[in-house]
């Protein structure tokens, strides 16, 4: 089960110059051009215009509802993705930081839930800032438009290059939501074809919240039809399951001039 937390959060910097609803996912600067609250930066000079944006920390709030909480279950906030440096708060409650747009992050937030109205607040940091206090300690190194971009985890073109603009996005531009699980979760999984005969090699691994990994099976299902239980096992300090199953008359997608293309 989850807790949707996308859709319209309240926004606004820090200067207090901006304050607006925003969308979630999305970006500062996209509500900003979408609200006419500034220019679209593709025409013209007004480029430049957004530039001084880099210099503001942003705050995303929202409330959301709880019916009821089951204690034993496990609720994870999870944000798929966030540009860039930021620090959460669920309830007033520090949750944890974030500093790579490029990953996904978890965050253990059962002990800040209630029955009801709860409050979220992500506040982001200026994108600009802690990188130049970065390459100030620790040196200049070489880059092309913005040096002190190499001294955080966002896309670099954000900075400029020779096709783009110069727009250092801020904002929760994937989906953020709270799983709520009882026992665990799958949280990696694939399968691969060992051969053409239909041997099939099922791998993933799995979070637990207890490591009593007897009572712990995974069913792999193909078609809606199941096709093999697997035991969970301890592998190296992660816990994870691993076997091979051999499947009749597989349908294989072959490239183009070479076989059948199969479309979804």
């Amino acid at each position: 089960m989850q807790i949707n937390l996308n859709g319209k959060w309240k926004v606004f910097d820090n200067e207090n110059e901006f304050e607006f609803s925003g969308n979630v996912p999305g970006t500062v600067q996209g509500d900003l051009i979408d609200l006419e609250l500034m220019p679209h930066p593709y025409i013209g000079t007004n480029e430049r215009l957004f530039k001084r944006l880099e210099e503001k920390d942003w705050t995303y709030t929202r409330t959301f509802f709880i019916e009821n909480l089951n204690q034993d279950w496990r609720y994870e906030l999870v944000l798929e993705g966030i540009d860039t440096l930021s620090s959460i708060y669920v309830n007033d409650k520090f949750v944890g930081k974030t500093e790579n747009m490029f990953i996904e992050y978890r965050f253990d937030v059962k002990e800040c839930l209630r029955k009801g109205e709860n409050s979220i607040r992500v506040e982001i940091n200026s994108p600009i800032k802690i990188p130049k206090a970065l390459e100030r300690n620790y040196g200049k190194l070489h880059a092309g438009e913005e040096t002190a971009r190499v001294y955080i985890r966002k896309a670099q073109y954000s900075y400029g290059w020779d096709w783009g603009a110069r727009i250092a996005t801020s904002g929760i531009y994937r989906n953020i939501y709270i799983d709520c699980f009882k026992d665990a979760r799958i949280y990696g999984s694939y399968a691969y074809i060992e051969d053409l005969n239909g041997e099939i090699t099922f791998t993933g691994y799995v979070d637990l919240k207890d490591k009593e990994i007897d009572k712990y099976n995974v069913d792999i299902l193909l078609n809606g039809n199941l096709v093999i239980t697997l035991p969970v096992k301890n592998y190296l300090e992660r816990f994870g399951f691993e076997g091979k199953k051999e499947v009749k008359n597989l349908k294989l997608w072959y490239p183009h001039d070479l076989g059948e293309q199969l479309f979804v």
